[in-house]
Parts: C-alpha cells; sequence; structure tokens
C-alpha cells in the first residue's frame, strides 16, 4: 500500500528541483540580476531537498550535513525579500530585519541539533513566516499592477510564498506541539505541494500555459473595441493601447507615437505618463532602427545608451520598453512604456508589449483601409452624381436639339431624320406612310389683333392638341411659323385623310385664352400626301402635301385636300429641301 505521505513529500521535493533546474537553465541562457535571485532563490531549497534525500537513501546522519541543509533552506526567505526589491520598494529596515531573521536562524540551527527546541524552533518559523508572508503579499501587489503573463505568474508566486508560510507555521506547530503530528502532517505536505506547484507556475510556467495567459489579454484588449465604428476606433485605439500596454506591464505609463502622413518623423499620438516631451520620442527614434521590439534599465547589467539613461532618469523611470508598431506593409510607429524598477520577468513584458503593438497595427491598418474605402466609395459617389448631371444635361441638350421650344413638337432637324427612315422603312416593308401639313388660318390676323404673346400661347395650345391626338408611333412636328407636319407610319392614305378631317373639326373647339379673356376659335387648312401614291422620296411628298395645303387655302382655308396623283419631279432629300416660292392668305 502507498505511503501517501512519503508520496506527497517526494513529489514536493520533485518539484522544487525542477523549478531550481528551470530556473538555472533561464540564468545560463539570458543572465541578469534578477535571473541570479530567482536561481539562487529555488536553489537554496532545492540543495535541502536533495541532502534530505541523499542521507535517507543512504542513511547517512551527519549533523553538519544535515545543518548545511537546513541553512541553505532557511535562505529562502531572506532572497524572496531581496527578490522584491526588483519590482517594488524594499524599505531598509524590512531588508535588516529579515537578514537578521536569517543570521539568528542560521545560528540556531548550529547551535541545537535536530529535533530543535521549541523556543529556537518558533523564532525560525517566525521569521521563515513572516519573511515569506511579507514576499508573498508583495508579490500579489505587484500582480495586481500588471496584467497578463506577468500578472498570472506573480499572482501564483505570491500564492505559492503564502502557501510555504503556512506549511512551515503548521510545522512549527507540530515541533511545538508533538501530540498533534499524525494531524498536521498530512496538511503541511498538501500546502508544501502546492507552494511547489505554484512556484513552478510562477517562476517557469510551460510555453503553452503562458501562450493562454497571452491570448486572455489580447482578447481583453480586443473586447474594448467591440461595437466600434472604425472612425471610433481610430480615436481610441491611441488612448486604449496606451492603457494596456501600462497595464500589462505594471508601469507607470506608456507613450503611443506614430509617424506623420508624410516623413518618418514620429509625433505623440497618446500618453498616460504625466512627462512626455517630443524629445523623448526622437530620442527613442534614434535607437530603434531595426524595428525590432528593445528594452533599457539603469539596473540592468546591460549597457545602455547614455541619452537613454539620461531620459530614464528624467522620468522617474528605471525601464523603458520601445516596441515597433508594423505591419509587413507598413510601419506605424512606437510604443514605449516605462517602468519603476525591473520586472521580474521581463521577456513576457517585452512579448506582450509586441503582441499589443501587433494588434494596434493591424487594427490601424483596418482603420486605414477603412477610410480608404470611404474616400473611394465618395469619389464613386462623386463621380456617379457628376456622370448622372452629364447624362441629364445630354438628355436636355439632345431634347434641346430635337424639340421646338415652344410647342414642345419635334422641330424640323428630327424631321428630317425622322421622315427619311419612316420612308424607307415602309419601303422596304411594302406599307402605307400617310403625311399631312398643316397650317392656323389668319395667323397674321390673330397675331396683330392680339399680340406675339397670344399667338405664342395659341401655337403651344395647338401643339399639345396635336399631340393628344396622336399614335405612340406617329411624329408631330413645328415645320415652320404656323405650320405643323404630322406623318402617321402604316396609314394609308384614305386613313391619312380621314385623320385630317378629324383634327380640322376638331380644331374648331380650341378654347384659346390669354391672360384669362377668351380669343375665339380657331381654324386649320391641312394638305395630305400618302406613300407611294404621290412619291417615293421625303421631298416628292412633302411638296405634294405642300400643294394640296395650298390648294386649300387658296379654295376657301377651314378644309382638307389631298394631294393630286401627279407625276412630280424628283427632289434631293429633306435636309436640302426649299419651299416652293407662292403667295399664301393669312
Amino acid at each position: 500500500m502507498i505511503d501517501l505521505n512519503a508520496f506527497l513529500n517526494d513529489l514536493t521535493r520533485a518539484t522544487f528541483v525542477l523549478v531550481a533546474i528551470l530556473t538555472l537553465i533561464d540564468f545560463v541562457r539570458y543572465r541578469g540580476r534578477t535571473r541570479l535571485d530567482i536561481a539562487l532563490m529555488f536553489a537554496s531549497l532545492a540543495i535541502y531537498v536533495v541532502i534530505q534525500a541523499v542521507s535517507n537513501r543512504l542513511a547517512i546522519e551527519t549533523r553538519w550535513v544535515n545543518t548545511l541543509g537546513v541553512a541553505s533552506a532557511l535562505a529562502h526567505p531572506f532572497l524572496m525579500v531581496r527578490l522584491v526589491r526588483h519590482f517594488r520598494e524594499v524599505h531598509a529596515p524590512i531588508l535588516r530585519v529579515a537578514m537578521a531573521g536569517l543570521g539568528v536562524s542560521w545560528a540556531l540551527a548550529i547551535m541545537f541539533p535536530p529535533p530543535i527546541p521549541p523556543v529556537p524552533a518558533l523564532l525560525i518559523v517566525a521569521y521563515f513566516g513572516g519573511a515569506e508572508a511579507y514576499a508573498a503579499m508583495a508579490l500579489v501587489q505587484g500582480a495586481r499592477k500588471t496584467g497578463g503573463v506577468v500578472h498570472q505568474r506573480l499572482t501564483l508566486a505570491g500564492m505559492a510564498s503564502g502557501l510555504l508560510a503556512a506549511s512551515v507555521l503548521i510545522a512549527g506547530v507540530e515541533a511545538v506541539v508533538p501530540s498533534i503530528t499524525g494531524f498536521a502532517g498530512l496538511p503541511s505536505l498538501g500546502l508544501a505541494l502546492l507552494s511547489a506547484v505554484g512556484y513552478y507556475l510562477g517562476f517557469s510556467p510551460p510555453r503553452g500555459l503562458r501562450r493562454v495567459w497571452q491570448l486572455r489579454e489580447i482578447h481583453r484588449f480586443l473586447d474594448e473595441r467591440v461595437g466600434l465604428s472604425h472612425d471610433e476606433r481610430s480615436t481610441r485605439l491611441p488612448d486604449r493601447l496606451c492603457q494596456a500596454a501600462t497595464r500589462v506591464v505594471g508601469g507607470s505609463g506608456s507613450i503611443l507615437a506614430l509617424k506623420a502622413d508624410e516623413g518618418d518623423q514620429l509625433a505623440v499620438r497618446a500618453s498616460d505618463h504625466p512627462a512626455v516631451l517630443s524629445t523623448v520620442i526622437a530620442l527613442i527614434q534614434n535607437e530603434v532602427k531595426s524595428a525590432k521590439p528593445r528594452r533599457w534599465s539603469l539596473v540592468s547589467a546591460a549597457a545602455i545608451p547614455d541619452e537613454i539613461a539620461r531620459l530614464i532618469d528624467y522620468l522617474g523611470a528605471d525601464t523603458v520598453y520601445a516596441v515597433p508598431i508594423t505591419t509587413q506593409e507598413r510601419t506605424w510607429g512606437l510604443l514605449v512604456s516605462l517602468c519603476w524598477g525591473q520586472s521580474l520577468f521581463p521577456t513576457d513584458d517585452l512579448n506582450m508589449l509586441t503582441l499589443l503593438a501587433e494588434e494596434g497595427a493591424i487594427t490601424l491598418d483596418n482603420v486605414e483601409l477603412a477610410a480608404r474605402q470611404r474616400r473611394l466609395i465618395s469619389q464613386l459617389e462623386a463621380t456617379n452624381r457628376e456622370l448622372e448631371t452629364n447624362l441629364r444635361l445630354q438628355k436636355t441638350l439632345r431634347v434641346q436639339a430635337v424639340r421646338d421650344p415652344l410647342t414642345r413638337l419635334f422641330n424640323r432637324r428630327y424631321l428630317e431624320e425622322t421622315f427619311e427612315r419612316e420612308l424607307r422603312r415602309a419601303e422596304r416593308q411594302r406599307k402605307p406612310l400617310g403625311v399631312i401639313i398643316l397650317d392656323l388660318d389668319h395667323f397674321k390676323v390673330f397675331n396683330d389683333t392680339f399680340g406675339h404673346a397670344a399667338g405664342d400661347g395659341l401655337l403651344r395650345i395647338l401643339g399639345q392638341f396635336l399631340v393628344s391626338r396622336s399614335r405612340r408611333e406617329d411624329v408631330a412636328c413645328r415645320y415652320g411659323g404656323e405650320e405643323f407636319v404630322l406623318i402617321f407610319p402604316d396609314a394609308p392614305l384614305d386613313t391619312t385623310a380621314r385623320r385630317a378631317e378629324q383634327l380640322r373639326e376638331e380644331a374648331k373647339s380650341l378654347q384659346v385664352q390669354h391672360h384669362g379673356h377668351p380669343l375665339g376659335n380657331v381654324t386649320i387648312s391641312v394638305g395630305v400626301a400618302a406613300f407611294p401614291e404621290h412619291g417615293s422620296t421625303t421631298a416628292t411628298l412633302l411638296r405634294a402635301a405642300d400643294e394640296a395645303l395650298y390648294r386649300a387655302k387658296t379654295e376657301g382655308r377651314d378644309r382638307v385636300e389631298v394631294a393630286q396623283r401627279l407625276a412630280l419631279t424628283p427632289r434631293p432629300p429633306l435636309s436640302g429641301l426649299t419651299r416652293p416660292a407662292r403667295r399664301r392668305g393669312t
């Protein structure tokens, strides 16, 4: 049967040794004072664990070997307190008390061989538990000021220190009160195991877990953009990016500088740090030329440029992170975060800032793309409006080109084009085509009596009358002056004559008024011709209809005359037509 206490004890020891090995590897790879202190802190526990394991396995009961292991373990609380100094201020009295506690504990461990008497044991427990508790509170407070991976790691490390302090406290009570040994052993081992796991996840978390923490912080940053328009994202992104950067590194502030529309000069767009100067970005910009994330720290062993050191000191910070905001297509600018002290996990801070900068760059790309699309849409809409205006203008000009402005009937130019086309169609299809010319009787007298304005009104009324009496395929044109031409496709001669008579009769009922005063009735005279009876060209047909109109005028007006079937001399097309010289009654 498995001994649970022995299993938990072995598992706890193995976890502490694993963390010590991982932190030592981390220090060897990256160096740095912080990593050295972390490696020493866990090495102190690992030495104790290894000595205990070897002594138990080889049954060696050497007092000085055991004392060496205990002394190594007692260094852990002091190293934890010293580690706190890397991310927050530790007052000198606290550091001196921790150092004194370490010295007293070492002295008691040397003076009293195991089992240590109750009073010395309580003093050692007080030092161990107090220092661990102080470190736990400091780590948790540091976690509250940060976000992302560092927040999770500090929280777990703080919880681990608290659990270790509780485990040591239970062990101390057990040493003072031996009667509770059977009850306190298992809880103490359980707390120690949880502490070891917490240290492992806090100081050496697996890469997959770090990625999960990073994605959670990025998701939080992206959630802040949900529901915002592209304009709002463009306006609020700089401030929110600065706030997120300050949060994830637990810094004193961040600065976002973006390139101007032209050139590479950076300009501050947002900041949550009180001391923002244009020279800050100028100095940082000169150092970040390789488009790679950079970190400078006054408490780091790495050499930093003198200008950056003066800048860090001027801003009251100890560490500066500078991360380019860039995509494959464009470099937007620079994200700078300022921190007091050195982070316990600077690599995670830099990686987190890089992810935020990448998301910010993608958002800026999307905003720029949306703005470009809006500009293109606006240009397209403007082009469409201009095109519609041009089309309306063309339509207006086309109408003006073929319409008589007074009567709104087709003009003579349109007649020339259409009459020739309709005649050729009738000839091809062997269908008839009717044409009439009508003239207002005594129009000159009407003008002289009532004025030209009344005459224009009469012409408009007659134009409306002709349109209302025409079929869709008919063509009604103003031929000139008071004369009008109507073309009736597919209409034989008798139908054309009958329609001409209807027009003459109905024209008598036209109500002509000017300024509200009736001007009396009017009459029209009409000449009728048709294809093929009276010719096969536009000129001959118009001449035949015109001669019939002349005959209607000379024989008394207000009548319809059909052209005679005479062999007329062929004429050129209508465009070259000149009307026969004749005197017409008015």
